[in-house]
């Protein structure tokens, strides 16, 4: 389990690495772009997670540390100092940045965890596992903090090893001690190569408190005393590739062979010869009528889509819903649901049949990239050459034609639309008006990893060169 090697840490030795912020600002239609680089204390430029916390402070985690954004400074943390032997605790790339109920900050780095609470670091080391790293921290209901914890090893230099490795084991933080749970969910499995490197799939907490978890060996239940291992003796197959819980409390679990539900005490199987439209089951979904959408494939290629309704499954592949690629988004309205593959839009009415939008629909692009629903439940889709919303069942565009490849789509709490680009910059799009912003105008480069809002409104802009604010605007 993790051991405490670093003790309470005082804040000051966070302002050790302070570097002097020198902005960079032009002005653009009343609004202020700030860049920042190296130059101002930025550890890296590549950006590996983001996070913007209750105080409102902006996190960025890098290939070399920590950076904090906070009243107007950039504080740069590389390394945390060891209180007993005065040493540096290098901090190395970043993996993960999470903040839970307390507003305390975890920062996971290879074999280590740093944890930020009352203006004080505390660093915690798993000695007995070489080269894990959390991938993610998950809350409960009692404030115990989980930790997953996965292994990666690839032997592509190896030329005799067809496979990959891939292990996890999980650890919870009670707030006084660390506990591991290796008999009861670790595991290690061999992968293909062309498959994503993710041995836990999926982490809840149920209505009465227990934990579920997925994994690349199975389904795991804790009650908070015991758990419950649920394999190939259960399931339709282990290898568990999403779990779920329903509105009405039923577990679903989308499996390399097929789809396990649980019922009572016993799990249903249901499979290509049930009606699923493929094989393996990569995806697995609820929409708001209740019903449960399966994504499968066959030998990595996508096979189609299933519905599932009173347990029974209807199968529509890429005939039926009129797209040639991979579905990749999928939004819900009304009783519809939309579909978006790189080379169109569909739609499954409430009357059960498939349509696929074209230039009758107002669509004239012929690659997509983001399909989107805002909090307002106004729909959003980028393709290729422009932006559309879809409004009174056809979709209007809203900019005229250029080739660009979006890389990023958010949309803001003030309800405005930022995209990002790979050759053309950002763009803001606001009740019929358009705003571009180049490296011209301000930005350290016109090719686009993230955008992000702070508590402030504040849009942030992360490229290949460094890091942008764009000050909001009223």
């Amino acid at each position: 389990m993790f051991y405490l090697i670093i003790h309470h840490f005082k804040k000051r030795v966070l302002y050790t690495a302070i570097a002097c912020v020198f902005l960079h600002s032009v002005s653009l239609a009343q609004e202020q772009i700030s860049t920042y680089t190296k130059d101002d204390g930025l550890t890296s430029f590549v950006i590996t997670c983001t996070y913007v916390d209750a105080k409102g402070i902006v996190w960025l985690g890098t290939n070399n540390g920590l950076n904090a954004y906070a009243s107007g400074k950039w504080y740069a943390i590389t390394s945390i100092e060891d209180s007993k032997t005065g040493k540096p605790e290098p901090m190395g790339r970043v993996e993960t940045i999470f903040e839970d109920s307390q507003g305390n900050i975890w920062v996971s780095v290879l074999n280590k965890i740093f944890l930020y609470r009352n203006k004080f670091w505390t660093v915690f080391s798993e000695p007995d596992i070489d080269d894990y790293v959390v991938k993610n921290f998950y809350e409960d209901s009692r404030g115990w903090v989980w930790a997953t914890l996965e292994h990666f090893q690839d032997f592509k230099h190896v030329s005799e090893i067809t496979f990959n490795l891939l292990g996890g084991t999980l650890h919870m933080y009670n707030g006084l001690r660390w506990y591991k749970f290796d008999d009861d969910v670790a595991g290690n499995i061999a992968i293909d190569p062309s498959e994503p490197p993710q041995y836990f799939t999926s982490f809840f907490q149920d209505k009465e408190g227990n934990i579920w978890v997925s994994s690349l060996k199975g389904v795991y239940m804790f009650n908070g005393k015991k758990w419950v291992t649920y394999d190939e003796k259960d399931l339709v197959s282990e290898k568990v590739r999403k779990l779920i819980m329903d509105k009405n409390g039923t577990v679903w679990a989308a499996t390399d062979y097929g789809i396990s539900y649980k019922h009572g005490d016993e799990w249903i199987d249901l499979t290509k010869k049930d009606g699923l439209c493929g094989t393996g089951v990569y995806d697995i979904r609820e929409d708001p009528q209740g019903r449960i959408w399966a994504f499968t494939r066959n030998h990595l290629r996508f096979a189609g889509v299933s519905m599932v309704e009173y347990g029974k499954c209807t199968p529509f592949d890429k005939h039926k819903t009129k797209l040639k690629g991979s579905i990749e988004q999928i939004v819900w309205y009304g009783g519809s649901v939309m579909a978006m593959a790189r080379d169109g839009v569909s739609v499954f009415d409430s009357a059960g049949r498939w349509h696929e939008f074209d230039n009758r629909n107002g669509l004239h692009d012929t690659r997509y990239y983001f399909l989107v629903k805002d909090m307002w439940e106004r729909i959003w889709l980028a393709g290729d050459r422009s932006l559309y919303a879809f409004q009174e069942e056809k979709w209007t565009q809203l900019k005229e034609q250029e080739e660009w490849k979006v890389s990023a789509l958010y949309v803001s709490r003030k309800g405005d639309v930022w995209l990002g680009t790979e050759k053309k910059g950002v763009f803001r799009y606001r009740e019929g008006q358009w705003l571009h912003y180049t490296q011209e105008s301000g930005l350290t480069e016109n090719y686009v990893a993230k955008i992000f809002e702070d508590n402030k409104s504040n849009i942030w802009v992360i490229t290949r060169k460094g890091v942008n604010r764009i000050e909001a605007s009223p």
